[in-house]
């Protein structure tokens, strides 16, 4: 009877031939030779180079994937078995075999346990690094490892995480190019060093492509390598879990699936750092990469994906929810000024939203300690600074006010705005929250007039607050009067007060006092009632600029019809004077002569209208107030009647003589 010794050196004399068929043979027939051990030998002697497909059947059997019932083989010769030799020279030869083991410690991930690892994967992960070291050749190592991803997840993620990326990365993506890393160097990179090698090749394109070579080596090879990285720290919960008494699993497996999802987002913190770092260099780039790939749950694992890789991409909501911060993120910090800055910008801030809207997140959550190192504290707060930082940046952007509102909008949808309006006026405070949406519009309709003023752009300014803010014309003009809106009337106001400079060309002096009248008679429609007084002492003060300017127009008019008379006596028709003939352009000013126009007393009037919804008449107010004497219930409405008795005051005894009297309020009655 042949000794086990003998057949074991029959194995390796046809691994070293490279016989894969007959060793399956020999191994079929001889129930001695263990699986194990015909690895190992297959390790030492078979060579590299061979055909996968000349012993993928042994490997097959030896995986357990075929039985001694499926194997059909020819009748051959008896074996040999080196019947020269005795028994115990062939044990001798065999102790001196040196085989190598089937998994050696520097192929191990960090932490992994090796009796969570079946023999057969040792050996393929072990057979393939050997293959690549001697051969070089990554596809030859893919022929190995691709029919056997099903036997173990030990397995299928290591070829995934490992293998996938550097076969694209080198044999795919850019085949022309000098190879990156070894399977085994790849394996000792730090998270850090694999993002910047995996996607380094695409930066380096700096093409009108680079952007989406940058997504697709996101999605095709950072995307596969980060689930390797999952499935290591699902490997360490798992084994903490097994040592945890059965009392507690409930509540551990809970708080394990909780710190999953956790170091899941950390290890996405990585890419997010590299995107934010590379968007202060080339910006649009970023721009574009961020417009053609969906985040973590947007990964291509080809052909070699399954359930479990699927259900990852279904669990990846919070990895998500960082990415889209992200983009907000080097959107602020970024200090680049240009049209198409503000254009990618705008496509990013759509994609945020877009990315929002798919994990149904009902606000987004506060931008993570990583990203916000080079972020304005400000801004983290209130997202909608965006708009004001393009303003800033960009000279004339505030003629772009569809595109800023579409903006804004983007920030509604994606709920990064506030809700509310910030005022500092008590009865504003009690009033209902205004709608985000409506908060938006207004809030940048104000800060693109105020970045007009900002360039002394005052037609503009002018025209976004008479065509932009009327209560009238607004989508939803039933919210401006039961909401506070702080930011409208605030930019009205800044535009009643602007003084033109003398150097500027366009209307003359007196068309602009009167745009400023108009724009200040929209203040006060739109201001709370403790804004009233400072509107109305500019109010006046415009109006008596206005009567000056007026008065000076009517002596000049008097002293060219003076002239006229000495150089042509009695010939006054064939001459027009300049001031006549700008009046003829401008019929309106000339009734300001007799009487203020009724066009902008009109508005006043809606502003007393306005003040009278929860006050009772102001003149019985201030009557109240000057005879000591309340009705009941006085004391409990103090702080209304306070305010009522301060613009009673300022309407009635302060402007007498200037608009008062269309404010329907008495003389002054002066106290002695």
């Amino acid at each position: 009877m042949t000794s086990r010794a003998h057949a074991i050196l029959e194995a390796v004399k046809l691994s070293i031939d490279g016989e894969g068929g007959q060793m399956l043979r020999l191994v079929s027939e001889q129930s001695t030779l263990k699986p194990e051990l015909i690895l190992r030998i297959i390790l030492t002697y078979l060579p590299e180079s061979l055909d996968i497909h000349s012993y993928q059947a042994l490997l097959a059997y030896l995986s357990g994937d075929i039985t001694d019932r499926t194997i059909t083989t020819s009748p051959a010769e008896p074996w040999p078995f080196h019947d020269q030799l005795s028994d115990i020279d062939a044990r001798e030869r065999v102790k001196r075999l040196h085989l190598l083991p089937l998994f050696p410690s520097h192929l191990r991930r960090s932490g992994v346990d090796i009796t969570d690892v079946d023999p057969f994967t040792q050996f393929i992960i072990h057979r393939a690094h050997r293959i690549e070291l001697e051969t070089g050749s990554l596809p030859l190592v893919a022929q190995l490892v691709e029919p056997f991803l099903h036997h173990s997840d030990y397995l299928r993620t290591w070829a995934i995480s490992g293998l996938l990326p550097l076969l694209r990365l080198d044999y795919e993506y850019y085949a022309n190019k000098e190879p990156t890393y070894s399977l085994e160097a790849f394996g000792d990179l730090s998270g850090h060093e694999v993002v910047e090698s995996l996607l380094s090749k695409a930066v380096e394109e700096k093409n009108k492509d680079s952007g989406k070579h940058i997504a697709r080596d996101l999605r095709g090879l950072v995307g596969p390598w980060m689930y390797g990285q999952k499935s290591s720290k699902r490997r360490k919960l798992e084994a903490v879990r097994r040592r945890r008494s059965s009392a507690a699993s409930t509540t551990s497996a809970r708080d394990g699936d909780t710190t999953s999802q956790d170091q899941n987002a950390e290890s996405w913190a990585i890419v997010n750092d590299w995107l934010l770092d590379l968007s202060m260099r080339s910006f649009i780039q970023v721009a574009d990469a961020i417009a053609h790939w969906d985040g973590p749950q947007d990964v291509n694992y080809g052909r070699w994906k399954n359930e479990s890789a699927e259900m990852e991409l279904n669990s990846s909501q919070n990895p998500t929810s960082r990415y889209a911060q992200t983009g907000l993120a080097m959107i602020y910090a970024n200090d680049m000024a240009s049209m198409s800055v503000i254009e990618s910008s705008h496509g990013v801030l759509q994609r945020a939203a877009e990315l929002m809207k798919l994990i149904n997140l009902p606000e987004l959550p506060t931008i993570t300690d990583t990203l916000a190192q080079s972020i304005p504290e400000e801004a983290h707060r209130d997202p909608m600074l965006l708009v004001g930082k393009i303003l800033d940046q960009n000279p004339r952007s505030y003629t772009k006010l569809d595109d800023l509102l579409d903006i804004g909008q983007n920030l509604v949808a994606a709920s990064l705005t506030t809700g509310t309006v910030e005022t500092d006026h008590a009865e504003d405070d009690r009033q209902e929250p205004a709608p985000p949406s409506l908060v938006a519009r207004r809030r940048i309709i104000s800060m693109a007039i105020e970045a007009a003023l900002k360039e002394d752009d005052f037609d503009t300014a002018y025209s976004y607050v008479v065509n932009r803010l009327q209560p009238d014309s607004n989508p939803l003009p039933n919210e401006l009067s039961a909401y506070g809106d702080d930011a409208s009337w605030r930019a009205a106001f800044k535009a009643g007060c602007y003084l033109v400079p003398k150097t500027s060309s366009g209307s003359s002096t007196l068309r602009r006092l009167e745009q400023r009248m108009e724009l200040l008679s929209q203040a006060l429609l739109l201001a709370p009632t403790t804004a009233l007084s400072d509107i109305l002492d500019v109010w006046r003060q415009c109006e008596e600029d206005l009567n000056s300017a007026l008065t000076q127009e009517a002596e000049a008019e008097e002293k060219w019809d003076a002239r006229a008379d000495q150089r042509v006596p009695g010939q006054f028709s064939g001459y027009s004077s300049p001031v006549t003939q700008q009046k003829s352009r401008d019929p309106s000013r000339a009734a300001m002569n007799e009487e203020a126009p009724m066009g902008l007393f009109d508005v006043a009037r809606g502003a007393a209208a306005t003040l009278s919804k929860n006050a009772s008449l102001l003149g019985s107010s201030r009557n109240d107030r000057s005879s000591g004497q309340g009705n009941e219930g006085h004391e409990d409405a103090e702080g209304r009647v306070r305010k009522r008795d301060i613009v009673s005051n300022m309407v009635t005894g302060g402007l007498a003589s200037g608009i008062g009297w269309v404010l329907g309020a008495p003389p002054p009655v002066r106290e002695t």
